[in-house]
């Protein structure tokens, strides 16, 4: 009797990936993990290329969540700055432009918005903590 190799289903056809992503990036991953866990049937077979996908998941999950909390940031430094950084009779740029201008390499709006936080009590220290 002559041992057949077991079939390979076609369980799921294409990696899902969004159109920022690289189908063969997640490729490589899927591979790896088969090459690290030498997945024997189809249910292990399976399971591997499921493992992959959310370790893929995972991934994307948390450059989402970096990026949502890096744009927050910035609107909440824009609203603050809105509110506490016009005291009558004085000018400063729109809390917009300052929020801005604290992403850059512009020091002396960072130092600006510093000065102007701490008036509350807020530090750089207390702003990374937030962050």
């Amino acid at each position: 009797m002559v041992k057949r190799p077991p079939p390979h289903l076609p369980l799921m056809k294409a990696y899902p990936v969004l159109i920022t992503e690289s189908a063969d990036e997640l490729s490589r991953l899927h591979n790896t993990l088969k090459d690290d866990l030498e997945p024997r049937g189809t249910i292990e077979r399976f399971l591997v290329k499921e493992m992959a996908v959310v370790m893929w998941d995972v991934r994307r999950y948390r450059r989402a969540k970096t990026a949502v909390i890096n744009s927050a940031f910035r609107m909440a430094l824009q609203s603050l700055l809105d509110r506490v950084c016009r005291p009558p009779g004085s000018f400063i740029p729109d809390g917009g432009e300052l929020a801005h201008q604290w992403f850059s390499t512009d020091q002396s709006a960072k130092q600006l918005v510093l000065e102007k936080l701490s008036y509350f009590g807020l530090t750089r220290t207390r702003l990374k903590q937030r962050r």
